[in-house]
């Protein structure tokens, strides 16, 4: 990487194993990988268990799929390596049409990555070492001791693990967003003179490298995105029923029910942002149409204007919806129908 862009050096462990190199990605990818794989079978196993001390068997079942599912996605970003390195590289070049505007905007958000992640592992902490060990202590330890310390470290490895892939996804959304708030400052700079044609041009152009980065991003977090908000909404399905029976695992199903709609919110704040930045860039070269008299520029930007979908840029769930204020609206709604359908479920059952 450029040494005047160092900022742009990632805090993320697990990016900084895909950027360095076969040996240190196998390593980080492998330890992720069996700490979601370890918990998910334990999940899997005590949520099909016939024992009837065993409470919220289906929230817990479910957990446990969407753990070895994200154990393949580990394998799945490792095998797709070059298209987070190609990300990271063309994110570069962006970022380099201006050193200094790019080193302010890099400062801005080199550090809010880490306060977030100490946040996160707080209260994915709580959760993994205070509120389940306290509550399935005389489930388990009473039955194995041994088992009980393999779980505990499963757990807290998987905790772990699940709050450094959202720091991943996060820090790539805060270095994409960089690039759009670059081209839109270098938009704000364009003026009525005989260099305004030429600075279009650039900002066309690089606008241009902005979409095929956030392609590639969205390619790499295919996978990743479509199985969260699944997993969201099955969770939270599962979560309602089991609200409703008030069992003696509420308050851990609870928490970690916040914890994962928080997170999850977090996530989603910064994946829509990519497409709100997008579309500030298009809607200000439009308003530059009615400042700019120049014939050439004029053409450049309608050039821009055809070329550039003003809601088509963003990251998407399945390759379908563009993560949007609209598809955080609708997920909403289907939570709240989830919500209101459980009760009366529970009372057919």
């Amino acid at each position: 990487m450029d040494s005047k862009l160092k900022a742009l050096n990632p805090s993320s462990i697990v990016t900084r194993s895909l950027l360095k190199g076969k040996r240190s990605q196998l390593i980080s990818s492998l330890i992720i990988s069996i700490a979601y794989l370890g918990n998910g079978i334990f999940n899997v196993i005590m949520g099909s268990s016939k024992n009837g001390k065993d409470f919220g068997k289906k929230y817990r079942f479910i957990s446990g799929l969407y753990n070895i599912f994200l154990s393949a996605t580990i394998s799945y970003q490792t095998w797709n390596r070059h298209t987070y390195v190609k990300f990271i590289e063309e994110n570069q070049k962006i970022l380099s049409t201006n050193f200094s505007k790019s080193r302010q905007i890099l400062e801005e958000i080199r550090y809010y990555p880490r306060i977030i992640i100490y946040i996160m592992m707080c209260s994915s902490s709580i959760i993994a070492l205070g509120l389940f060990p306290y509550y399935t202590y005389n489930i388990l330890y009473e039955e194995s001791p041994i088992y009980y310390i393999m779980i505990l470290i499963f757990t807290a490895m998987n905790a772990l693990s699940w709050v450094l892939t959202k720091q991943m996804i996060i820090e790539s959304c805060l270095f994409l967003r960089g690039s759009f708030v670059l081209i839109s400052y270098l938009i704000s700079d364009v003026k009525q003179d005989s260099k305004a044609e030429r600075r279009i041009k650039l900002i066309r152009h690089v606008y241009e490298m902005a979409a095929q980065t956030t392609h590639k991003l969205d390619v790499f977090f295919s996978v990743t995105i479509f199985g969260g908000y699944l997993y969201i909404l099955i969770n939270s399905f599962s979560f309602f029923v089991e609200l409703a029976h008030r069992t003696e695992m509420f308050i851990v199903y609870s928490a970690q029910f916040i914890d994962i709609i928080i997170s999850t919110a977090h996530v989603t704040y910064h994946l829509v942002s990519i497409n709100h930045f997008a579309k500030k860039c298009y809607d200000q070269v439009y308003e530059l149409s009615f400042k700019i008299t120049s014939p050439e520029a004029h053409n450049e930007i309608n050039l821009f204007l055809e070329r550039a979908g003003r809601a088509n840029i963003g990251l998407s769930f399945v390759k379908i919806y563009l993560i949007t204020p609209s598809f955080v609206t609708m997920m909403g709604s289907i939570l709240l129908s989830m919500a209101l359908a459980a009760p009366g479920l529970v009372a057919e059952g």
